[in-house]
């Protein structure tokens, strides 16, 4: 079972933890199955997911913990940017979640658990700050999530960067793994060099409802009148194709996500170990492209 099967299949979200309350269904947004897949694949050991808000790259990262705590039971370390946002993260997501859903049953060790370690049969998730070089110097772990690396700092203590102290934790395990995520914040920050250094970077390309050609969703292509009120705006904007400049609303969009694919950007002759992928907000199926 694949890690996007095991959510289809066990996870429900509450309505504590967010506004698109019911079963998890990967259908909403297909662009993560393959994400999903490559953190499933034995042969790759980092995964780098650079993504705006609103397209579930965390959600990504609780379905692989789930499914681990589920099926593969082991140590994982969860890194957030700060102490504060990893304890927070902790008891308003991954509690929820590990307390929500019924497969978790018997396995999360609640009264064992805290804050920054949450206990579950054969294994844990520890909770790191970036900013502690005890917290991530500490745990070696198979696996290891690493939320929002842009708002790390450059060095944890006076250590060397957070990432570099993660991978280090991994080193020794045959079964390893990294999923970095991150909104970019500038051309130069952590999400951006790491998809760069990425063996195989990949954008994902949807068809056009009229022309069905493939294209990458980019801003340039977003259409409106920059002298309607916001409303206006928000209710008339279009993108248009690149191909055949076809009008392409609001109500195209899950379809043309449902047939769109991932496609390398380059190739290399050897086995692939990092992979990247990156996508932007026009690809929410939550947001308008007026929003």
């Amino acid at each position: 079972m694949s890690i996007w099967e095991w959510a289809d299949r066990n996870r429900v979200l509450g309505k504590d933890e967010s506004p698109n309350a019911g079963p998890w269904s990967t259908d909403t947004v297909p662009f993560l199955r393959d994400i999903m897949n490559s953190l499933n694949d034995d042969t790759i050991y980092k995964v780098i997911f650079m993504k705006s808000t609103q397209v579930g790259g965390t959600e990504v990262g609780i379905n692989m913990l789930g499914y681990l705590m589920d099926q593969e039971p082991c140590r994982v370390i969860y890194v957030m940017p700060e102490d504060t946002t990893a304890k927070e993260f902790s008891s308003e997501r991954l509690q929820k979640v590990f307390l929500n859903n019924e497969c978790f049953e018997g396995k999360y060790f609640e009264s064992d658990s805290k804050d920054n370690l949450l206990k579950f049969r054969g294994g844990f998730v520890k909770m790191a700050s970036a900013q502690s070089q005890s917290a991530l110097g500490s745990w070696p772990a198979p696996k290891v999530i690493l939320d929002e690396i842009d708002k790390y700092p450059t060095n944890a203590g006076k250590e060397a960067s957070p990432i570099k102290l993660a991978e280090e934790r991994t080193k020794n395990w045959p079964n390893k793994k990294l999923y970095l995520i991150s909104t970019p914040t500038y051309k130069h920050g952590n999400i951006y060099k790491e998809y760069t250094n990425a063996d195989v970077r990949c954008v994902y390309k949807v068809p056009c409802p009229e022309c069905e050609e493939l294209q990458e969703l980019v801003w340039k292509q977003v259409k409106f009148d920059s002298k309607a009120d916001k409303t206006t705006v928000e209710d008339n904007t279009h993108y248009e194709c690149i191909h055949c400049k076809y009008k392409i609303t609001d109500r195209h969009k899950m379809k043309m996500l449902r047939a769109g694919k991932w496609i390398a950007e380059n190739s290399i002759l050897g086995k692939t170990r990092s992979i990247g992928y990156r996508i932007s907000a026009l690809y929410s199926p939550f947001v308008t492209f007026g929003a």
